[in-house]
């Protein structure tokens, strides 16, 4: 599958690198609601513009994709306030919580959904 083919919030693993050395094979990427391309090991995020360009990036997606969530997404499911899901990241409440480049958090969906029926049981 190529770069370009994607869908936003999960996971891949770049089988084929690109010419210059951003995406190497092995990398972990995510594509953001706002079309950033996510890669801890590239040390940041490409921004559109970018990754777009790359040419003859192969992906895959990971096994059991993982869906990701912004804090103000899954505070639209659970009907709370993003700033009350930083607290619980904080906290230590949601530990499926990862922060990418130092200033996004993203949730797994399935973790959300979890407490979502704990709330109604």
């Amino acid at each position: 599958m190529e770069l370009k083919d994607i869908s936003a919030n999960k996971k891949y693993r770049v089988t084929k690198g690109s010419d210059c050395t951003t995406l190497r094979a092995g990398d972990t990427v995510i594509l953001d609601k706002s079309n950033y391309l996510l890669c801890p090991q590239a040390g940041g995020f490409l921004p559109p513009e970018e990754w777009q360009q790359l040419k003859g990036v192969e992906v895959k997606p990971i096994h059991k994709a993982v869906e990701y969530l912004t804090p103000k997404e899954a505070a639209a499911i659970l009907s709370v306030t993003p700033a009350l899901i930083r607290v619980w990241i904080k906290t230590g409440r949601l530990k499926s919580a990862v922060k990418i480049y130092g200033t996004r958090w993203y949730i797994h969906k399935s973790e959300i959904l979890g407490l979502l029926q704990e709330a109604y049981k």
